[in-house]
């Protein structure tokens, strides 16, 4: 059973959600936000051992909307959603001590309808089963250290979908006498692979990605990715696009290249290089660099919690496994050109799965259970660029926090 420290430190939730929701549909990644701090608010004024429950949540959402205070903000001389406030006053078990806990909430008005109206469990009723499973068993022992201290605390819940979007990834916070608490948490909602991305497809996205990323040079590249674009118009939206995606397929094939001969090495320094510039990449995008961050997805009525503990913790556990790069294209989709994806797995689990170690290079070719995370290319509906970072199951297996909770 993991033991939980006392101390105080702030409980940071990042949000690394699926993005763009229609005009006028809710969001489920904001949606997921809400009900998950309405759950975590009702764990923390329980004060027995009995599990919260989704009319649990309901009451929450319920008091927000009959008695929920507003607060007005404004940002740049500019109005911003009021965050609706509730707050309760519960004492603590040993009879000393009176908890003082709020719960904030601030999202788009077509993301706080639902929740409010009461309808949001009739529509999500799988975020409602996840979000209780993990108050009710990976949060639980924390709310009951709380519970049981004998010491008054102030303890804040935020779900603020628009408060800072652009200065902070964190869209769910919790927050113990103002001050950090030991650990935080990225939130994902869903199916959705995805824990970071780089935005564009110019060069000097590229060099973000790889060189800033990886600290992989890719500064050679630089001059045959330009010429592929100078050949095309671009206000030829769709040519531009195809050249665009052969200009970006060739420095994912050739960085892949690279990496591929880097990792043949018999534990060589260049093959440990490479693996700490992929731990590195990973360290980033999942957590910001913050050893204690716990990625956690809500999906299917349950929830997955990846621990990575910091650049050390993941460079070892790349070590326990057999990588390997591979390069190879996506679906082509509308008639579009193929986008690049490179993909890193772990080759012992392509032979199990396939009869064999080696992918084909350029193919779809390495099984799902293989895979340890991929970089994807992809052009949106409305025609921006990005390069996702997508998880596989080896990085669940690897990452699984679960495991130190059993």
């Amino acid at each position: 059973m993991k033991k939980w420290s006392n101390s105080n430190k702030d409980f940071d939730i990042y949000s690394l959600l699926t993005e763009g929701a229609e005009q006028g549909k809710p969001n489920k990644g904001d949606i997921a936000e809400g009900i998950l701090g309405a759950a975590i608010y009702a764990r923390f004024i329980k004060r027995d051992d009995k599990d919260v429950t989704s009319d649990d949540i309901d009451d929450v959402f319920t008091e927000l909307e009959n008695r929920g205070s507003k607060e007005e903000r404004k940002r740049n001389g500019k109005s911003l959603l009021p965050l609706r406030t509730i707050s309760s006053s519960v004492k603590n078990t040993t009879g000393t001590g009176e908890d003082n806990i709020t719960f904030k909430l601030s999202l788009a008005p077509v993301n706080t309808k639902p929740l409010l109206d009461g309808t949001s469990n009739e529509m999500f009723p799988r975020l409602y089963e996840s979000a209780l499973k993990f108050v009710n068993t990976y949060l639980k022992d924390y709310s009951t250290l709380i519970a049981n201290d004998g010491v008054s605390s102030d303890i804040d819940v935020i779900a603020d979908g628009v408060g800072d979007q652009k200065g902070t990834k964190a869209d769910l916070t919790i927050v113990k006498d103002g001050r950090e608490i030991d650990f935080s948490i990225s939130l994902k909602a869903g199916t959705v692979k995805q824990f970071g991305q780089v935005f564009g497809a110019s060069f000097d996205k590229q060099t973000i990605l790889w060189d800033a990323g990886f600290d992989i040079d890719i500064s050679e590249l630089e001059e045959d990715y330009n010429e592929i674009l100078s050949e095309i118009d671009p206000t030829d939206v769709v040519k531009f696009n195809d050249a665009t995606t052969d200009a970006v397929a060739s420095v994912y094939e050739d960085v892949a290249s690279n990496m591929k001969t880097w990792l043949k090495g018999d534990k060589s320094k260049k093959e440990f290089d490479t693996l700490m510039k992929i731990a590195k990449a990973i360290d980033f995008h999942a957590t910001r660099n913050d050893p204690d961050m716990v990625l956690v997805q809500l999906d299917k009525s349950d929830f997955k919690a990846l621990r990575f503990g910091g650049l050390e913790k993941i460079s070892e556990a790349l070590k326990s496994i057999d990588l390997d790069v591979n390069y190879q294209l996506g679906r082509s989709k509308g008639g579009s050109k193929p986008k690049p994806i490179v993909v890193f797995y772990d080759k012992n689990k392509q032979e199990l799965a396939t009869g064999s170690p080696d992918a084909k290079w350029g193919e779809a070719s390495v099984s799902p259970e293989a895979v340890l995370m991929q970089i994807r290319f992809k052009t949106e509906t409305k025609g921006s660029k990005r390069n996702y970072f997508e998880k596989g199951h080896v990085m669940t297996d690897l990452f699984n926090n679960l495991k130190d909770k059993s």
